[in-house]
């Protein structure tokens, strides 16, 4: 994300891979955000779902979950703010109160901006990694490898299968408006 060699459109997906990797996410959860911002410290890059996985009843379908990235990564610096400015130079601003998809489609072109529609998983594994889509060892890579990555990763650390929930978001962890406004609960120990 920082090689500045490298291909703008590149290094802003990259950049929302981090996101999707830090925050723990799905592909479809960065689909309908709002509300996104990093805190004035720059500890944590923030967001709200308004629509994930495990919304399946009409109640939980108008819960908005908190997504929470740390904003500092793994070596030592702040990736988020480098993504946004990535970001600001192409003219992405982040979704505010409206609902609105993280990461919009490159144009065809690759030179003439992005689109106004979102990118899909299909579209980004075809796209992006489709020289290395298919890893050594017959694995394959898909974007949900994002979010297993990150929790593989705290599984092999000895982290607990409920610190790993937590981490994971999934419903049985998170009850109540304790777990709610507790964003540090989000965050990789």
């Amino acid at each position: 994300m920082n090689d500045s060699s490298q291909s703008l459109y590149d290094r802003i997906i990259v950049g929302h891979l981090l996101h999707m990797i830090y925050s723990r996410s799905r592909w479809s959860d960065l689909l309908a955000v709002c509300n996104v911002y990093l805190d004035e410290s720059s500890t944590y890059l923030e967001a709200v779902a308004f629509a994930h996985k495990g919304a399946k009843s009409s109640d939980k379908k108008t819960r908005l979950l908190p997504i929470v990235a740390p904003a500092v990564g793994i070596v030592g610096k702040c990736w988020a703010e480098g993504y946004l400015e990535l970001r600001g130079s192409e003219g992405l601003t982040c979704p505010g109160d409206k609902p609105e998809f993280m990461l919009p489609a490159p144009s065809k072109a690759g030179s003439d901006g992005w689109t106004s529609r979102y990118l899909t998983s299909n579209m980004f594994i075809k796209a992006f990694l489709a020289d290395s889509a298919t890893q050594p060892g017959g694995r394959r890579l898909t974007a949900h490898s994002m979010k297993a990555t990150a929790l593989s990763c705290a599984a092999k650390c000895g982290i607990s299968g409920e610190d790993r929930a937590v981490l994971a978001r999934h419903q049985s962890a998170i009850q109540g408006s304790t777990a709610l406004y507790s964003r540090d609960l989000l965050q990789l120990p």
